[in-house]
């Protein structure tokens, strides 16, 4: 996240579709839930969300672009996971939509 922006603001901008730049929609992925497991258990547990259960508790709630504009740009504590391209982002979304329901 860019030096003096909250939470709030990157929420505040969620809605916006993050693809725009790259000529693909969200719904124009479909997710690889096996791809979006490995990720997540290798990047995100393993990197930080096995110790404060956000993950449970906080994707349920987020929006899709949410979640992209958190996982790509860093939220927080949270950092921009910049090795990911955006099927992988796609695939670690779908993934928390099956493991973590509302």
């Amino acid at each position: 996240m860019p030096a003096g922006e909250s939470d709030a603001d990157v929420d505040a901008d969620a809605d916006a579709d993050p693809w725009v730049d790259t000529g693909k929609r969200l719904e124009d992925l479909e997710p690889d839930l096996d791809e979006g497991r490995q990720i997540h258990d290798s990047t995100c547990v393993e990197g930080c969300h096995f110790r404060d259960g956000l993950l449970q508790t906080r994707s349920p709630v987020l929006s899709d672009a949410q979640l992209h504009r958190r996982i790509e740009e860093g939220t927080g504590r949270m950092p921009a996971i910049e090795t990911l391209d955006h099927q992988d982002v796609v695939d670690v979304i779908g993934f928390l939509r099956v493991e973590y329901p509302p």
